[in-house]
C-alpha cells in the first residue's frame, strides 16, 4: 500500500499481539504506528529497538491473558492522543528516518 500513513490515520490504535517465541526482525509496522501518532499495545516479539516514542508504546506478554490485554486496550484508549507532528518529529529524528539508513549502508561501503 502507499497509503499507510492515512490508513493508520483512521485508526484509534495499533494492536501487536504476535507470538514471542517467533521474534520480529524490526516490526517496522510499530514505527509507522508511531509516526502516525498511534497507540500501540505489543507482546515481548518486537524488539525494543522500534520503540521510538516511548508514551505512544506498551508492552504485554501474551501470557498477561486476554483479560489484561483488553483492560490495557481500554486504558490507552482512554487517554488523550499525542499530538501527531510530535510523535512524527520523533520518528523523523530517530535512526529510521531514510536519509539515516542511507548514511549508515555508505559509511559501511567507505569501511
Amino acid at each position: 500500500h502507499d497509503d499507510i500513513p492515512a490508513l493508520m490515520q483512521s485508526c484509534d490504535m495499533l494492536v501487536w499481539p504476535g507470538k514471542e517465541h517467533i521474534k520480529e526482525g524490526l516490526g517496522l509496522a510499530i514505527v509507522e504506528a508511531q509516526a502516525a501518532g498511534l497507540s500501540v499495545l505489543m507482546s515481548l516479539n518486537v524488539p525494543d529497538e522500534a520503540i521510538v516514542v516511548p508514551e505512544l508504546v506498551d508492552v504485554l506478554p501474551l501470557a498477561a491473558g486476554a483479560s489484561e490485554w483488553a483492560a490495557k486496550i481500554i486504558s490507552k484508549l482512554s487517554r488523550p492522543k499525542i499530538v501527531r507532528d510530535i510523535s512524527l518529529a520523533k520518528v523523523e529524528a530517530s535512526s529510521f528516518t531514510i536519509s539515516r539508513s542511507t548514511a549508515d549502508i555508505l559509511a559501511l561501503y567507505d569501511e
